[in-house]
């Protein structure tokens, strides 16, 4: 049997996992013991103690996971490259290769 390590489980399971490693370093367990027994990397855990010293037990909640939902350009320039895309040749434009539809 394979066993799978935290990136394989939900975004709520991997914040429960995040609150639980935390506490039980805060409760005096050390880095190395509490990595061993949630079996997580020592990097994760110094990680995860660092943020909740500096930001608060907040930062480690699940944040939305995946691509943005909107485009990374605005409306004008998006109608900017698509016009150029449309009207230009690819070596006019210093693009390595060509286009297709």
């Amino acid at each position: 049997m394979k066993l799978k390590d935290a990136r394989h489980l939900s975004a709520k399971a991997q914040e429960a996992l995040r609150y639980r490693v935390v506490n039980a370093v805060e409760s005096g367990m050390s880095k190395s013991e509490a990595a061993r027994v949630f079996n997580v990397s020592r990097t994760a855990v110094h990680n995860w103690t660092k943020v909740v010293a500096s930001s608060g037990a907040t930062s480690l909640k699940a944040r939305k996971r995946g691509p943005r939902a909107s485009s990374r350009l605005l409306p004008h320039q998006a109608a900017t490259a698509v016009r150029l895309m449309e009207q230009k040749c690819p070596d006019a434009l210093g693009l390595p290769l060509g286009l297709t539809h």
